[in-house]
């Protein structure tokens, strides 16, 4: 309680300051947007993209079109659609989400900000000095810091434009400037997520090099493995295993009586479902399809791709069997509780069903602690008072430091506001990565 009595003062302060925009690269940009959305989807022209498909605008149409092809939609909202992408790959399903990440172009994060006189209330987020007042707070399920007015922690997953190769992220994180007799610091923690879940089930000395690549070296994955040929490398397919298989994906609660049923043993010996008959949770067995996995990572779910995709699991957790002892003792800790209890003393009550509780407590259990970590950094930060925090962002912070402050000194500072020892999280040290410049979108590496 005292900590983020604390962080809410810190966080005002944040809010109050505010963040420098650049208002005329916010103009240009937003007619930019206008001429790419209306290449995938125009009611004036007729040679778009999307042409003779669906109107990404009508729900039902979206709905239809993609049943056809055996793709459910449950919503038409961008969230949605992305996770779909992600899990599927399937390119009418990128144009959709293309369409909704363009959205409001540019003014999602920076409508100028008006009076709108018929509702008595503010509209927009820009005001007349071109600064933003982001709200970020700790009210969420997990304790984690949520950022609205506008939401600038969902930047980091915009599109990619085709056309220059350059993801539409860093367009909007180019509008984000220093101010005055400053430049922009970015300090991300790496691979904290992962460190953390090695650290709670026991490992130590874990290297401070890349975490992915070091992963991918400890599994001997290689980069002509289809799993990496088709994820973009080894490194890049060791972090989509190594994170997916931390936090359960495939995850699938079995009663024991089923088992014996045709279709699980034909999946048991096609080795297209992983059993642990040992493991149990709310009185149903823990098994895993591989089924996300085999989509993501080799195309389709066939039973083939299943079993490569559970050789993967299975080699991990053969290298590292203490993650899944881990992964028992937070189902365990979930089934006493009903709540996710990690220890920095935050407590998540869980009401959903039970395979979605198992999930939400690993992801929980692996990034509450970093954002703990990133709280505690800020207030190292005010209280040092060199510099101040504009912005935090999942794993990463940003700061204006005064431009009297060398980047290499700066980047020693933040380093040691981030590298913080608490006694629930023995021996756990998370690696910095700074950056700094101008504005948000082009930095360059401190070394």
């Amino acid at each position: 309680y005292p900590l983020h009595v604390r962080l809410a003062d810190y966080l005002t302060e944040i809010r109050d300051r505010g963040i420098l925009v650049d208002v005329p690269y916010v103009e240009r940009l937003r007619q930019k947007f206008a001429e790419e959305k209306a290449k995938l989807w125009s009611k004036s022209s007729p040679n778009f993209v999307l042409a003779g498909k669906f109107n990404p605008e009508s729900p039902k149409q979206v709905r239809e079109y993609f049943a056809a092809r055996d793709i459910e939609i449950e919503n038409n909202q961008e969230e949605t659609i992305r996770k779909l992408w992600e899990e599927l790959r399937d390119p009418d399903l990128r144009l959709l989400l293309d369409w909704k990440e363009l959205g409001d172009g540019p003014d999602r994060w920076f409508a100028p900000r008006v009076w709108n006189s018929g509702k008595g209330e503010w509209k927009g987020f820009v005001d007349e000095k071109g600064l933003l007042h982001p709200r970020l707070g700790f009210f969420t399920s997990s304790a984690r810091l949520m950022c609205s007015s506008p939401n600038l922690q969902n930047v980091a997953k915009r599109r990619i434009n085709y056309e220059t190769g350059e993801r539409i992220g860093k367009q909007i994180r180019r509008a984000i400037i220093a101010p005055p007799d400053h430049y922009l610091m970015s300090c991300d923690y790496k691979g904290a997520e992962n460190r953390v879940f090695m650290c709670l089930a026991g490992y130590r000395n874990i290297p401070d090099t890349d975490f992915h690549a070091w992963a991918a070296k400890m599994l001997r994955l290689k980069e002509t493995d289809d799993f990496a040929m088709k994820l973009g490398g080894a490194r890049e397919a060791a972090k989509s295993g190594v994170h997916s298989t931390n936090y359960l994906e495939g995850l699938s609660l079995v009663p024991r009586s089923q088992l014996n049923k045709p279709r699980f043993m034909n999946e048991v010996s096609a080795g297209a479902r992983l059993v642990l008959p040992d493991w149990t949770f709310e009185g149903m067995v823990v098994t895993f399809t591989g089924v996300n996995f085999a989509k993501r990572a080799f195309g389709d779910a066939s039973y083939t791709n299943r079993k490569k995709a559970l050789s993967f699991v299975i080699k991990y957790f053969n290298a590292l069997p203490k993650l899944r002892d881990l992964q028992k003792r937070i189902t365990k800790q979930i089934e006493r509780d009903h709540a996710a209890r990690p220890p920095n003393g935050y407590y998540t009550l869980l009401y959903d069903s039970p395979e979605e509780q198992m999930k939400t407590a690993a992801a929980i259990f692996g990034s509450q602690p970093v954002a703990h970590y990133t709280k505690l950094a800020m207030l190292n930060c005010k209280d040092d008072g060199r510099f101040n925090v504009i912005l935090q962002v999942h794993d990463e912070l940003l700061f204006a430091v005064p431009k009297s402050i060398p980047p290499k000194l700066a980047k020693k500072y933040a380093v040691d506001y981030m590298h913080i020892a608490v006694p629930e999280l023995p021996g756990l040290r998370l690696p910095v990565d700074a950056s700094y410049g101008a504005n948000w979108a082009e930095m360059k590496e401190i070394i």
